[in-house]
């Protein structure tokens, strides 16, 4: 059973816990744990063995336990992470897992080329390699989505592509 670990305020929570309850509901995520990791349980996390991190806010946790986080990082497979923040994270891309960056600048790995009211177009810009060593090449593709979703959509469109079948 492999375990996806979400790195997230007490804010980002509630959309992550949507990311997964559409995953699951579309049965795209099967025999998998979601862990949300905060600044309070993250000590007890350094020997789970997780395949799959998502880090999609800024928060403390990130400034203040790099050391556990770093420990934590260096047994899983994939780091989804949200490229816009502001944080350095230049000792974590020397570890050996695939990073899969996503936001709104040009240098991420998805991103969404438009955005309007109630439709968002996302890119992948590079290919991606799924857990069933699929490759997914570049594409664009429209989501009905609110603007204001856009970053869980591309949360969710990051998981989907590492988790489908």
């Amino acid at each position: 059973m492999a375990f996806i670990g979400v790195i997230t305020s007490k804010r980002g929570e509630e959309a992550s816990k949507k990311v997964f309850i559409n995953l699951f509901n579309e049965n795209i995520i099967k025999k998998i744990n979601v862990i949300i990791i905060n600044e309070s349980n993250i000590d007890n996390m350094k020997n789970v063995l997780f395949e799959t991190i998502v880090i999609n806010e800024d928060n403390s946790l990130i400034r203040n336990k790099m050391e556990s986080l770093k420990q934590i990082l260096s047994r899983c497979k994939f780091l989804i992470l949200n490229s816009d923040m502001d944080i350095n994270l230049e000792s974590i891309y020397k570890l050996k897992l695939t990073v899969i960056t996503y936001g709104l600048n040009l240098k991420s790995t998805v991103t969404a080329s438009s955005i309007e009211d109630e439709k968002l177009q996302i890119c992948i810009q590079r290919s991606i390699k799924n857990i069933y060593n699929k490759i997914i090449e570049p594409k664009e593709m429209y989501i009905n989505a609110n603007k204001n979703d856009v970053y869980r959509v591309m949360e969710q469109c990051i998981l989907e592509i590492l988790y489908r079948k």
